[in-house]
């Protein structure tokens, strides 16, 4: 007799055994199979983590006649999925027998799933959305408007979402794509990207998060004393958060630039005079919109390869 009931990511199954099912089973008990029994609870949770790293465990107990008493058992398995067919395993195995002592095993390995039909696996159809998430809680509300025209890049292939921010990739392939959004104007290019498994025909939601305004000037030391500044249009504006993810800008013929950003901390920099080794050429900044606070920055650009002044003006 045998159970199961699965919840959320955990499964607990139950099988109660009179008599011997397998050969072994017999011959362990060929003098009186009659007296055989086996009765084992199990516990099992498996879940996905960083899209690509997954964790099985498993904890049973087993009463059987075999060594006359309970049995426990421990098995824990991480897989890591390295693309083209390879995945990294470490596996942790503990048991305990009766009155034997605990008994543990480590395993660490790399396997490869080959795919025999590669040239005719089945396809699915994805049909994606993408919308403005103006609250980030990374769900669509009511509120909350489609984002037509943005470019949706999925593995190779470059599509524009229509009017109700969607766009749709037929025969694509099962198993594990990236998807990328690009949107902005031609002066700033904002980017993000995820990467997911299909194994059926799929409807996602793609959350573009808030984006802040932020704005500066790159002043010439010299342009302090004239009406206007010169030769400051096309200065590279970097901005870098905490993930390591760059974004860009360039500043206008008055030396202007404007960046719209999500919530964050991102170190503000010119590359140019940064590969200059000049000192001070960066800082930080937080665009915070619970305190209501979207820096104003002014850099001020100085010749002879000596250091940038940062200046943080805020509201």
């Amino acid at each position: 007799m045998s159970g199961s009931f699965a919840a959320w990511h955990l499964v607990f199954n139950t099988t109660l055994q009179k008599g011997p099912y397998f050969l072994n089973e017999l011959w362990s008990n060929k003098n009186n199979p009659a007296s055989y029994y086996s009765n084992t609870f199990n516990l099992s949770y498996s879940n996905r983590f960083l899209s690509k790293l997954d964790w099985q465990a498993s904890i049973s107990a087993n009463n059987s006649s075999n060594w006359n008493g309970w049995g426990f058992f421990m098995i824990n398995n991480l897989d890591y999925k390295l693309g083209n067919g390879f995945s990294a395993r470490a596996s942790l195995y503990q048991g305990k027998i009766g009155n034997l002592p605990v008994s543990s095993q480590v395993r660490v390995g790399v396997r490869k799933t080959f795919d025999w039909n590669k040239n005719d696996a089945p396809t699915v159809t994805l049909k994606v959305r993408v919308y403005e998430d103006k609250n980030d809680n990374k769900q669509k509300d009511a509120d909350e408007k489609w984002m037509p025209d943005v470019l949706v890049r999925v593995d190779e292939m470059v599509l524009v979402s229509d009017k109700q921010g969607g766009i749709i990739v037929k025969n694509i392939k099962k198993g594990w794509h990236k998807m990328s959004v690009l949107y902005g104007s031609s002066r700033q290019q904002n980017f993000l990207e995820k990467e997911f498994e299909l194994d059926k025909n799929e409807k996602m939601e793609f959350a573009v998060p808030p984006q802040y305004v932020v704005k500066g000037r790159v002043v010439e030391q010299k342009s302090k004393y004239l009406m206007a500044p010169s030769q400051m249009e096309g200065i590279k504006i970097s901005f870098l958060n905490a993930a390591g993810k760059e974004q860009i800008t360039y500043t206008n013929m008055e030396g202007e630039f404007t960046m719209q950003l999500a919530a964050g901390t991102y170190r503000v920099s010119i590359p140019q005079l940064k590969k200059q080794n000049a000192p001070n050429s960066e800082t930080t900044i937080v665009v915070d919109p619970l305190n209501g606070y979207t820096p104003h920055i002014e850099l001020t650009w100085v010749n002879n390869e000596r250091q940038v002044e940062v200046k943080k003006i805020s509201h």
